[in-house]
C-alpha cells in the first residue's frame, strides 16, 4: 500500500529544491472531498489550498496522481503568489491604510471645527442673554 503523505512529501521536497522557493511550506494530506463557490458563485471541488497564514499546503485528493498534480498546483500558485502578487497586494494594503488614515484625520478635523463652531455660537449666544 501506499504511503500517501510520504510519497507527497518527497514530491514537495523535489518542488522546494527544484525550484528553490517554498522551504517554508508544510504538506497535510486530507483525503476528504470538499466543495466551495467560486467568486462568480458555481460550486467546484476543491482539491487543494494553501493556508497562507500557516503556510500549509492542504491536498484533498485520494489519487496518488491527482494529489501530486494538485500539489504541483498549489505550490507553484503559492510561489507566483508570494514572489509576483504579493508585493502589489502589500501596496494595495498600505496605500488604503494610508488613505483611511488620511481620511479620519480629515474628517475627524472637520467634526472638531464644525464642533468648536457650535460651541462659540452657543458661547455667544449665552454671553448676550447674560447682559440682557
Amino acid at each position: 500500500m501506499v504511503d500517501m503523505l510520504k510519497e507527497l512529501q518527497i514530491e514537495l521536497n523535489w518542488l522546494q529544491n527544484e525550484f528553490g522557493r517554498g522551504k517554508e511550506l508544510a504538506l497535510q494530506w486530507q483525503p476528504e472531498p470538499r466543495s466551495d463557490k467560486m467568486p462568480f458563485g458555481k460550486e467546484y471541488e476543491l482539491r487543494g489550498e494553501v493556508d497562507k497564514t500557516t503556510r500549509t499546503i492542504h491536498i484533498f485528493d485520494t489519487d496518488l496522481a491527482e494529489a501530486k498534480h494538485t500539489l504541483r498546483h498549489e505550490f507553484l500558485e503559492y510561489v507566483v503568489d508570494s514572489e509576483l502578487i504579493g508585493q502589489y497586494v502589500t501596496l494595495y494594503n498600505q496605500l488604503q491604510r494610508a488613505y483611511e488614515k488620511a481620511f479620519e484625520e480629515t474628517a475627524y478635523a472637520k467634526k472638531e471645527a464644525f464642533i468648536e463652531l457650535l460651541v462659540n455660537y452657543i458661547e455667544k449666544k449665552h454671553r448676550k442673554e447674560v447682559e440682557k
